[in-house]
């Protein structure tokens, strides 16, 4: 008894601690509340990483239409494609990665993958000098709904009635976009000198596919191991050594005539590294079906860019064609969503039943 008496009058307690105060208390909740907020935004940093992807992507999507009248596409792919070959080279050696091909199944990942490379950004290129870059982003982006045709094509995988939806829905989009004479125009109506025909939405469209056909490739070869920045040297390297020749035949000057011109290509260069290590960088600390449905704000980032600097005016069809192609692409991605996460709590809960039946 004399000896809690003593220690009630010290302030401390049987367990040893000392008595907090009201305010003391406050503090420390403020204090962990702090720590609690720190901790999931440091958990959570794939969000504004992958955003500031997107935002990187949109302004090379921007600047390669600004480009336009300067150098045709061939020139802006080659000093894309030459640019992040050397920052890539860069980057790899600095990590120490070891860059020696060292199989025959590497060597024909590499020339796959490098031709793969060329033909989407080429067909990417072209259709956002020829069209509006925010039509022509929403219709590059439906590939993610065209994958699940390659996929089951190529990998046998299934490919059921809620993928022939999406890709209808998907369909249905890029026409409203592309706007074809014979389905969307009025006889009467008359084409402006803006408008880009059907020819660059169709290279749009080629695109697309030409990026769903590399995601089941670069998956179907079997290679996953490999470290990013190795891919993408030898990817970009074949394809700037592939540009050269069509270049120097063609006799088009190789860069713009003006400094600003040549700031804007360099610009566009390095935001397509940008974004591609931005990118990565989510990946690699968060699952692939999180931040794909994040980067789909790329095309609501163009579409905003090009309406505030470029005085963009989009057609209702434009507008509808939008909303069903990423609205196709978000429901995939959430189906996606849901799929792992019941998948993950099924694997904790058989966790859970394994250690309840060794305890």
């Amino acid at each position: 008894m004399e000896i809690k008496d003593k220690a009630a009058e010290s302030g401390n307690l049987d367990s040893g601690g000392p008595d907090l105060s009201r305010s003391d208390q406050t503090r420390l909740d403020q204090g962990n509340g702090g720590r609690s907020i720190l901790t999931s935004v440091y958990t959570h940093r794939w969000i504004p990483i992958t955003f500031g992807s997107v935002c990187a992507y949109s302004t090379m999507i921007t600047l390669v239409s600004t480009l336009g009248d300067e150098v045709d596409a061939t020139v802006v792919t080659f000093w894309r494609t030459s640019i992040t070959t050397c920052l890539a080279l860069i980057v790899a050696l600095y990590n120490g990665n070891a860059m020696k091909i060292t199989t025959v199944k590497e060597m024909k990942f590499h020339i796959v993958h490098g031709l793969l490379i060329l033909i989407s950004i080429y067909l990417q290129f072209y259709a956002y000098q020829h069209m509006a870059a925010a039509d022509a982003a929403a219709i590059i982006y439906s590939y993610v709904a065209f994958t699940g045709i390659f996929a089951r094509l190529v990998l046998k995988e299934a490919f059921g009635f809620f993928e022939i939806a999406m890709v209808i829905m998907t369909f249905v989009g890029v026409v409203l976009v592309a706007r074809p004479t014979f389905l969307l125009r009025n006889s009467a109506e008359t084409i402006s000198e803006k408008d880009p025909g059907i020819i660059p939405p169709l290279v749009a469209f080629a695109a697309s596919l030409a990026n769903a056909l590399y995601v089941v490739t670069v998956r179907a070869m079997g290679i996953t191991e490999m470290k990013v920045m190795k891919a993408l040297f030898y990817g970009m390297l074949f394809t700037s050594i592939c540009l050269m020749i069509p270049i120097f035949i063609s006799g088009h000057p190789v860069v713009p005539l003006c400094i600003w011109g040549r700031l804007r290509l360099f610009a566009m260069g390095l935001c397509a590294f940008l974004g591609i290590g931005l990118m990565n960088y989510a990946l690699s600390i968060e699952n692939a079906v999180y931040v794909s449905l994040v980067s789909i704000d790329d095309v609501f980032v163009v579409l905003i860019i090009s309406i505030v600097f470029r005085g963009f005016q989009p057609r209702w069809t434009s507008i509808v064609g939008i909303i069903l192609i990423m609205g196709s692409s978000i429901v995939i991605l959430a189906r996606k969503v849901l799929a792992y996460r019941m998948m993950k709590d099924a694997e904790e809960e058989q966790s859970c039943l394994d250690i309840s039946v060794i305890s």
